[in-house]
């Protein structure tokens, strides 16, 4: 079974798929664009196994072209919407993409003279409108797709979320998606009645999983394509009637510290979905109160996992504080030192995965490859533990850590602490050279607006409740804080500040 045939196994055609702002599509209606639209790749010179890149908003055009691909038995690779138009041909050579599914042929003007023979495809709302760019002697790209068995063929080029300069995508297959969705479904007791508010990109593997494990049983799922402000994610949840919301940490944190959850609320609403990074303790109880009446569901994952590894029951929240939960079914999670064996309970080393929802690597890229799949195992880069029950708890990014006057201390217990000010919304705390220390750590902080919260606030409350070495030497009170097409923070780009 490949992933098209998964998912709409059990479609009832009536049934509503997607709903955005004065549309709608039944399921049935899903299907037929699909192939439509699989046709379209195969009438301009697609063969299986072709790269399709997708550059739109959040949109039924998005959804189209990525189900149509997959359909077609390509391999669907997702770009940030936002992507530079500089970055785009060195990219599509890189991944050998024929064909690029684009919001609008506008987009593509600087791109005619670069690109070479490629072919480009607008809106499929509107009769086949197809153009193909006129070569400049680039030939057709025949990078071979890596040979593997039928059960490990490529259904998508997944972008992780890392620099410009050193893209990574990661080479997820039919298996892979077939396993994670069964794996998220089964956890989260997921039904038909579900109607899920996606306000992420649907080129994060966060929004896509969305995509198939509400497919795949038969719920909706509601497209947001605007800019993210706390009024407007509100106002679509309540006109959309939406069940669930999912959302990285910044969501909630604007959400709650700019108190539209509790000065709005949403009847429908009685599931939250929150992963793509850690969302201190201080956020998960105000969330709690803002909507007593919703299961919170605190998941922990990776590109490279597909999408989710782990899952905390929300009836476990308050005995589990700060877990990302157990381990999904069909996955194994094993946290180990630096010699590779396993840690005792309690004690830190890296999270490492394994199971049928594990990606086989990077697209050509052997050394990174080799250092995130090791021995049949997923090696994640980030430090945690697990309790004796088997719960896991992740304290930071290998990276993130900051050594200073000899003591190692995780950057996430800094912002844990300044977030408990109540005006603050964001934190990023990065280590930066010290002249006394070797290393310090550094403070940028958004707050909400009106705000009157000084850096010396800041500066006395740190001092109070932390060790003197673990308390910011330097604080910066920012508007925003660097982002990735996903939303998560970059602390690379803040430590590039230094």
């Amino acid at each position: 079974m490949n992933v098209f045939e998964f998912l709409f196994e059990r479609a009832v055609n009536s049934q509503i798929a997607v709903v955005l702002e004065g549309e709608q599509l039944t399921y049935g209606e899903i299907i037929s664009l699909a192939e439509r639209t699989a046709s379209l790749l195969k009438e301009n010179g697609f063969e299986p196994g072709d790269r399709v890149a997708i550059l739109a908003d959040n949109s039924p055009f998005w959804i189209q072209a990525y189900l149509g691909t997959i359909y077609a038995l390509g391999i669907a690779v997702p770009l940030p919407s936002k992507i530079q138009p500089a970055q785009l041909p060195a990219l599509l050579h890189w991944l050998g993409c024929n064909f690029v599914f684009v919001r609008s042929l506008n987009m593509a003007a600087e791109w005619t003279q670069e690109c070479g023979q490629v072919v480009f495809i607008e809106d499929l709302s509107t009769p086949r409108r197809v153009r193909k760019i006129p070569s400049t002697g680039i030939a057709r790209h025949h990078h071979p797709t890596p040979a593997l068995p039928a059960s490990a063929r490529l259904t998508a080029l997944m972008m992780t979320s890392g620099s410009a300069k050193d893209p990574r995508a990661v080479m997820i297959s039919h298996k892979n998606i077939i396993a994670n969705t069964t794996s998220i479904i089964e956890a989260l007791r997921l039904q038909s009645d579900n109607r899920v508010l996606c306000i992420m990109p649907l080129s994060y593997c966060f929004s896509t999983s969305l995509l198939h494990t509400h497919f795949r049983t038969g719920a909706t799922v509601a497209l947001y394509s605007g800019s993210f402000t706390p009024g407007t994610t509100l106002k679509a949840l309540a006109a959309f009637e939406c069940t669930t919301l999912a959302g990285t940490p910044s969501v909630f944190q604007w959400l709650l510290r700019t108190n539209s959850f509790a000065k709005n609320p949403v009847p429908t609403l009685r599931r939250i979905q929150q992963a793509g990074g850690r969302l201190a303790p201080t956020f998960i109880r105000s969330l709690q109160k803002a909507v007593p009446e919703a299961l919170i569901h605190v998941m922990y994952g990776q590109t490279e996992a597909t999408a989710r590894l782990t899952a905390l029951p929300p009836e476990l929240i308050n005995d589990k504080p700060n877990s990302v939960g157990l381990a999904l079914p069909g996955v194994d999670i094993a946290v180990l030192d630096e010699n590779g064996n396993p840690c005792l309970t309690g004690q830190n080393g890296e999270i490492t995965a394994s199971g049928a929802s594990i990606a086989s690597g990077y697209w050509e890229n052997e050394k990174g490859t080799g250092l995130r799949f090791r021995k049949g195992r997923l090696h994640t880069g980030d430090i945690g533990f697990k309790d004796e029950e088997g719960f896991i708890y992740i304290v930071d990014r290998e990276e993130d850590f900051i050594k200073a006057a000899g003591y190692r201390f995780s950057a996430s217990l800094v912002e844990d602490c300044i977030h408990d000010l109540p005006s603050v919304v964001e934190v990023a705390v990065v280590g930066v050279p010290h002249r006394l220390l070797g290393e310090a750590s550094k403070a940028y902080v958004v707050v909400s607006p009106r705000s009157v919260l000084t850096q010396n606030i800041v500066k006395q409350h740190c001092r109070k409740t932390l060790p003197h070495y673990m308390a910011p030497r330097q604080t910066v009170i920012v508007t925003e804080l660097p982002k990735n097409a996903s939303g998560k923070v970059m602390k690379s780009t803040l430590r590039g500040l230094e």
